[in-house]
């Protein structure tokens, strides 16, 4: 499960152990590594492991997200909206530029607009430049704008059928 996954790493990052969050939420250390693993837990095991990471889990339907998009679309172009946002020091910043920018530094709604004003397809196009390239902070981000990107996928179908 990649919430699971992205908790541990995190507490890894604030030097807390697997073992010690396994404890305070009344597992086994062993039964933490196994839901790791097969990608698979609780809600009860999540909520206790953000709490203890002072994180709070939101749950968002996706599609939603994309049909308030597409209902309400912005006074403002993407460009106008976001521009200085993702590309603050470029006074002209193209659109590729911005739609790269908003890839790195993933947020629901802004790749959402981006998929709303430029098309999906434009989005995962820049996307693949970006992986193409190489880009240095690509590891730490790739799954989620990856998962972000089904999400808005999935968005999309279901807005379609």
């Amino acid at each position: 499960m990649d919430v699971l996954v992205d908790l541990l790493h995190l507490a890894k990052k604030k030097g807390i152990k697997q073992a010690d969050l396994a404890k305070v939420c009344g597992i086994t250390a062993e039964a933490l590594s196994r839901m790791k693993r097969r990608g698979s837990t609780s809600t009860e095991v999540l909520a206790c492991i953000a709490n203890q990471l002072d994180i709070k889990i939101v749950l968002l339907d996706s599609s939603a997200i994309l049909q308030q998009a597409i209902s309400r679309p912005s006074e403002l172009s993407f460009k106008e909206k976001y521009a200085t946002q993702l590309a603050w020091s470029n006074q002209s910043p193209s659109t590729d530029l911005l739609i790269r920018k908003a890839l790195l530094n993933p947020q629901i709604q802004i790749l959402v607009d981006a998929a709303y004003e430029f098309g999906f397809q434009r989005v995962l196009d820049q996307w693949s430049v970006l992986i193409a390239e190489k880009e240095n902070t690509l590891a730490r981000i790739r799954p989620t704008t990856d998962r972000m990107l089904r999400h808005i996928e999935d968005g999309i179908k279901l807005a379609a059928s």
